[in-house]
């Protein structure tokens, strides 16, 4: 906007009374000392979240998204003139920033309090300063509450909590144009249930302080808040009367309306002249910087969608009743007005509609993109350039919306649980918020990665659960919203449909309704019978014939309260989604132990238990004591290891009660004992669930991270690492990897490989110093990069290759300046065979706390030449070097590994299988390791000889200074001359015996072979690599030609070498003694093994 010259105007304005519906407005600071102590007990906790102490930081979570799924962005911004970047929020997944256009994001606010954003914004005059708001606006059923608002002054590096903590969700943000410390923040407040902490609040001291400048009452919020940047002065506001309850939206009322303020937030006047009249619900504002008079406003009214003012907001119009162009008012009313075109005006709605007239017509522009539009950015100093946020994801144009490009690298997917397949490697698969049900592979066994490409969709709509069949069966269970069930056969990709009941919200009220499903509604499925599966509506169905026919197995499981089942959306509308349905089976849990034995768990708080497979059950809640009402029964957990034994976790957010709720029972629910001792008090904590490998261990998921017990619940441990403050919806143990699943709301999926050292842990190890754990079998997986070098947008890194060997120190181990020289850390790791025969040694890291290694499940390598130095840039230390160092594949067996930290020894063992997909012949793999061993035992004997030439090349070349040749034109003594005529003759023969074996102008890493004919170095490298690199198969014909002839003619090379040791340079030693000069140090004569070793494993 521009500032208003107009002095009669201002007075105008300024004399105008605040109406008393702006009621209890107070402008004094709130508690001047709480920000401060927030900040600084926020700043302790993240420190203690990425200090060194956290033990488990050395072993990692892998974030498998798929980005390509997509998830719910709230807010977007960018630089103006920087067109590379960008912020963006996401519903429950924290905010990113990308420094290159989209093509890489970095997340900048994962270790903070909440992980929901409702708001950015960037200081006009100082665009490092960036503001966050927590908490998504978009209040819908699975949203996040949020804990306040952030600030950093380094562009997202860093991050202070500057206050607000109880807002709940904050729809805006606005900065003063000229000073970065006067903020003002519009919140909601809370989503489920009144609180006072709402309104418009305004910061002068960069969120020191805060003054509450507009307030309605507890369930009026704010929805919208602009500023006039030509005169920030003036704002205005739209106010929303909201509130959410378990069973509905309740969006309007007769509070709500729009509000102005010309006197920097001081007071307010609520506009009324032309706007609709109340009830109205949310309010979305917006204004070009191009004229400030020209104020836009979408309402949820009961009559029209869009009105608009041209004296700054004194008389409005009704400009459009277009639905479109907020086709869901709570969900959407968000408009963007072109900051170079009062009349170019873009609605954020199911579509993003275009207007070239102030609204009075609109067109759908960007077909394609994702719908549920919520958040748009365009550049002011180039208004072509836009971002834009939706239930998809993040999208950007360069023509002003005429076209958009998706970016598919953001890892926010909104999973609400995970299943895996009983293939090898495992298959995940999840239901998205809005984004289709998914499965891809926690391995895809290709170099790149695991990709977006592999990721591939089974249902569509808000995908809610995904479950594959078990066994080796090719069909899988999923449903979108409201338990539309579908079977689908992931080998032609054919589908039907099996929902057992047609009518739903968008006919009848939920209380007439014969069945009612949540918005989640769970399916489980036998794990003997890929036909027997189950699905929950406010009874249990069971069908054994794949879904084509269903049968009630339980009366009503639910409380049924009957006031508590109508149709949803408030005093201005209907909104019959289906989200709110009410009194539903939430979860499904058959026990491993004993499949008559299924628990099932409520929306509405009911925990249910049938022993006898749904003849009768009976509803133990009630036998929880001291449990509030109306909690929701996210998962429900039957013991892997004991029939009687169940876990649940209450989630009573959606009552505004964030204390968490956990219990055990192991009497089928005759008895429960609370285990939520030990967990932080603010956050519901959503699911937990035991480890099949091993009983009482527990792993729970909060609304921000995980926690694990090793103890069944007396104790908790926060599980932290890499993985983000995220809400967690579902928690899967594979029991053969022995591998951690996770499925977030808001982050995707996330893999721990192999939680062996977790289960196993001693506590007491720390007087001990060392734990070594056990390790799980593992396979010779081969890669295959089908798809060439690409990255299918966003990659998350496979499973270690190989054996992961894991293990404990109480306190780091520093390297020694001997080890530092050999390239060795502290930890030596020591792999033999049945025999007894070293396979390989290892070095591992020495770090306090876990620390994992991997054995590529590969002999030693062949030695290093150690007078050529690696590539630039490339660390020489590398195991795998610069020079092909991997020895041949082990043969399955098992294998001893023995690993010394501090002069303790620990062994385990481990089993190495082959690629279950790949038939071997053992006979032939024998003989391809055979004849690997040998060639690298050749090898390691050449580059011995290569070693031994260029040291005495540099022994020679150091002769003349040490005898005295020192300095430019200076000579030495006539008594050494003859010693160093015969050095330079013995150098040349040198040269001349290296010459056919190594060239020494080939710089590695810098493509130099192609300009050169091959050595025999090369030759014999080249002829092990080819014997080597095919899985399990023996030398070809010509293979084994190449290795006869390379060992015949390294043996004629190694008789060369010897020869001139034992003569040229035992000839040069003796004329330096009679002339008492240095010697030359040559070494013994370089033998070469004999081609009979033996191979052990595959039963040998």
């Amino acid at each position: 906007m521009k500032r208003i010259h107009s002095l009669t105007s201002l007075l105008a304005l300024t004399l105008v009374g605040v109406l008393p519906a702006a009621k209890a407005q107070n402008t004094e600071p709130q508690e001047a000392g709480r920000a401060e102590e927030q900040t600084s007990r926020a700043e302790r906790s993240a420190a203690e979240r990425n200090g060194p102490s956290d033990p488990l930081e050395n072993l990692k979570f892998r974030n498998l998204g798929p980005a390509a799924g997509g998830g719910r962005v709230t807010a977007v911004v960018g630089v103006p003139g920087q067109p590379n970047v960008y912020y963006v929020g996401a519903a429950a997944g924290g905010v990113f920033r990308t420094n290159d256009g989209g093509l890489s994001w970095k997340p900048i606010f994962e270790k903070e309090a909440v992980a929901s954003v409702g708001a950015i914004a960037l200081a006009p005059s100082n665009p490092n300063v960036v503001w966050v708001g927590t908490g998504e606006a978009n209040i819908r059923n699975d949203i996040s509450g949020g804990r306040g608002v952030y600030v950093s002054t380094d562009g997202g590096n860093s991050w202070r909590f500057a206050g607000l903590k109880d807002a709940g969700q904050v729809s805006s943000i606005v900065v003063d144009p000229n000073d970065p410390n006067k903020v003002f923040v519009g919140a909601i407040g809370h989503a489920w249930g009144p609180n006072q902490e709402r309104g418009v609040f305004r910061t002068s001291d960069g969120g020191k302080t805060w003054q509450k400048v507009l307030y309605i009452n507890e369930t009026t919020g704010a929805s919208s808040l602009i500023i006039d940047p030509g005169n920030p002065m003036i704002l205005f506001a739209g106010m929303w009367p909201v509130q959410r309850r378990p069973w509905m939206l309740e969006s309007g009322g007769p509070t709500g309306g729009i509000y102005r303020s010309v006197d920097g937030g001081n007071t307010w006047k609520k506009l009324t002249d032309g706007l609709p009249e109340v009830p109205t619900g949310r309010i979305g504002l917006g204004a070009s910087p191009s004229n400030p008079h020209h104020i836009y406003a979408l309402v949820e009214a009961k009559r029209g969608i869009l009105w608009d003012s041209v004296d700054l907001g004194d008389h409005w119009r009704q400009v459009s009743d277009n639905h479109a162009l907020n086709a869901r008012p709570f969900y959407f009313s968000e408009l963007m007005v072109s900051p170079r075109d009062e009349s170019k005006v873009y609605f954020l709605s199911y579509d993003v509609l275009l207007s070239d007239d102030g609204g009075k017509t609109a067109r759908v522009i960007g077909r394609g993109v994702h719908p549920d539009n919520h958040t748009m950015w365009i550049d002011p100093q180039n208004s072509d350039r836009i971002i834009l946020g939706n239930d998809g994801g993040v999208y950007v144009s360069a023509d002003a919306g005429a076209s958009w490009r998706f970016l598919d690298n953001l890892p926010i997917e909104q999973f609400y649980m995970v299943a895996a397949d009983d293939e090898a490697p495992y298959n995940l698969c999840g239901g998205l918020q809005d984004n289709n049900g998914w499965c891809g592979p926690s391995n895809s066994l290709s170099p790149t990665g695991v990709t977006n490409d592999d990721w591939y969709t089974v249902v569509g709509g808000d995908g809610e659960y995904v479950v594959p069949a078990p066994g080796a069966s090719h069909i899988i269970y999923a449903d979108s919203q409201n338990g539309s069930i579908r079977r689908l056969d992931k080998r032609n990709g054919a589908t039907k449909s099996l929902r057992p009941y047609l009518q739903g919200v968008e006919a009848l009220k939920p209380a007439d309704l014969k069945y009612r499903f949540n918005w989640t509604s769970p399916i489980a499925v036998s794990g003997t019978n890929p036909d027997e599966i189950y699905l929950g509506g406010n009874v249990l169905f069971k069908s054994t014939d794949g879904g084509a026919h269903w049968t009630p197995i339980s009366p009503d499981l639910t409380r049924n309260d009957k006031s508590k089942q109508e149709s949803s959306g408030g005093a201005v509308e209907l909104d019959l989604s289906g989200a709110e349905t009410f009194d539903t089976i939430l979860s499904i849990c058959i026990s491993p132990v004993d499949p008559k034995v299924i628990w099932v768990g409520t929306d509405d708080g009911n925990v249910q238990v049938t022993r006898d497979g749904g003849a009768h059950w009976t509803n133990v809640a009630t036998n929880v004591k001291g449990l509030p009402q109306w909690g929701r029964l996210q998962q429900i957990e039957a013991s892997p290891s004991s029939a009687d034994t169940a876990y649940a976790a209450f989630d009573f957010h959606e009552v505004d009660n964030d204390k968490p709720y956990v219990f055990k029972t192991h009497d089928f629910g005759q008895t429960w004992t609370s285990i939520s001792q030990g967990l932080p008090e603010d956050q519901p904590a959503k699911v937990v669930r035991e480890d099949p490998n091993r009983k009482g261990f527990l792993m729970l998921g909060t609304e921000t991270g995980l926690f694990y017990s090793a103890n069944d619940g007396a104790s908790w441990t926060p599980l932290r690492s890499n993985f983000p403050v995220v809400p967690v919806y579902d928690i899967k143990f594979v029991r053969k990897s022995h591998d951690l699943l996770v499925a977030t709301h808001g982050r995707g999926l996330f893999v721990l490989d192999n939680i062996t050292p977790l289960e196993e842990f001693n506590p007491q190890v720390d007087a001990a110093g060392f734990q070594l754990f056990s390790a799980p079998p593992t396979n010779h997986w081969q890669t295959w990069g089908r798809r060439g070098f690409s990255m299918g947008g966003y990659s998350a890194p496979n499973p270690p290759r190989g054996a992961t060997i894991d293990y404990y120190l109480s306190s780091e181990i520093k390297q020694t300046p001997e080890q530092r020289r050999a390239r060795q850390m502290p930890v030596k790791i020591v792999i033999t065979d049945e025999q007894g025969q070293t396979i390989r040694t290892i070095y591992g890291p020495a770090q306090k706390g876990f620390n994992r290694a991997v054995w590529d499940l590969r002999y030693e390598g062949p030695k290093r030449l150690n007078f050529n130095n690696p590539p630039q840039g490339e660390s020489a230390d590398a195991e795998s070097g610069f020079n092909f160092s991997g020895g041949p594949l082990v043969l399955p067996g098992m294998y001893k590994v023995s690993v010394t930290a501090n002069g303790k020894t620990e062994t385990q063992v481990v089993q190495v299988g082959l690629d279950p997909r790949i038939p071997v012949d053992l006979a032939a793999f024998r003989a391809q390791v055979q004849a690997g061993l040998e060639l690298r035992d050749e090898l390691n004997a050449l580059t011995e000889a290569l070693n031994r030439i260029n040291s005495l090349k540099r022994q020679v070349a150091e002769l003349p200074g040490i005898l005295g040749a020192e300095g430019q034109g200076a000579e030495v003594p006539a008594s050494y001359r003859p010693v160093l005529e015969q050095a330079r003759a013995l150098s040349r023969k040198l040269e001349q015996v290296e010459a056919p074996l190594y060239n020494n102008e080939v710089q590695p890493g810098a493509s130099d072979r192609l300009h050169f004919l091959a050595r025999f170095h090369d030759r014999l490298q080249g002829i092990m690599r080819g014997v080597i690199s095919d899985y399990g198969q023996a030398p070809s014909d010509p293979q084994r030609e190449g290795i006869a002839e390379v060992r015949k003619e390294l043996e004629g090379h190694l008789e060369a070498i010897n020869q001139l040791l034992n003569t040229d340079v035992a000839a040069f030693n003796r004329l330096a003694l009679e002339h008492g000069a240095s010697t030359l140090f040559a070494g013994p004569p370089i033998t070469l093994n004999p081609a009979n070793r033996a191979v052990a494993g595959a039963g040998n």
